[in-house]
């Protein structure tokens, strides 16, 4: 361990590192929305392994925000945008990891829905012991549409809203019809979700 610490004050000082990509620690829970049509518009909050908040905001422009998840997962690592919010609870920090672990990908491919509405993708990420991370997509509004059924998918993905609600979802857009039915009744999960905030993340659990 001493020897990894003294590695990282040697990258630094030499300049491969910056202190933020030496400090920070790994991000298990992000959401994102970038929009590129309209208007120039990137939103993202995310969750580290030690229960830190962080956000970000700019234009995509500015911020460079990359495409697919292992291309941010290294932006956010390196970052100097990103601004520290605070932390979670010690009581509220494990139920999250636990749903993590737990949670399952979904084998359905996002579906095109909206045009320049911009798009927003949530994850969570978990790592095996040698550190190669896994991204389990949570869900996707916008211009592209996907739903991940699992019910610890959709407590994450209502955690995420909650924490992070400056971050753009469409997902009102795609659930009530002007007639105030459900235009798509395989979205109904996420309205449970959603509506189940004052259940603890426990009870999701069980």
């Amino acid at each position: 361990m001493k020897k990894l610490v003294l590695l990282a004050v040697m990258l630094i000082m030499a300049g491969c590192l910056s202190p933020a990509q030496a400090e920070r620690p790994r991000m298990i829970l992000y959401t994102a929305y970038r929009q590129m049509g309209w208007g120039d518009a990137v939103q993202v909050g995310c969750i580290d392994e030690n229960g830190g908040a962080w956000t970000m905001r700019g234009s995509d422009a500015e911020l460079k925000w990359p495409y697919g998840w292992e291309k941010q997962m290294a932006y956010l690592a390196a970052s100097d945008n990103l601004t520290f919010m605070g932390k979670l609870s010690t009581d509220e920090l494990p139920v999250l990891k636990s749903l993590i672990d737990r949670v399952q990908a979904t084998d359905d491919q996002p579906v095109g829905w909206m045009c320049d509405a911009g798009t927003e993708s949530s994850y969570a990420l978990r790592y095996d012991r040698e550190g190669s991370a896994e991204a389990i997509l949570l869900g996707m509004t916008g211009d592209d549409f996907l739903e991940n059924t699992d019910p610890r998918a959709q407590a994450l993905y209502a955690k995420l809203r909650d924490l992070f609600p400056f971050v753009r979802s469409y997902l009102a857009s795609f659930n009530m019809s002007s007639t105030g039915q459900w235009s798509e009744p395989k979205i109904s999960g996420w309205m449970q979700a959603l509506s189940s905030r004052g259940r603890s993340a426990s009870e999701t659990m069980k």
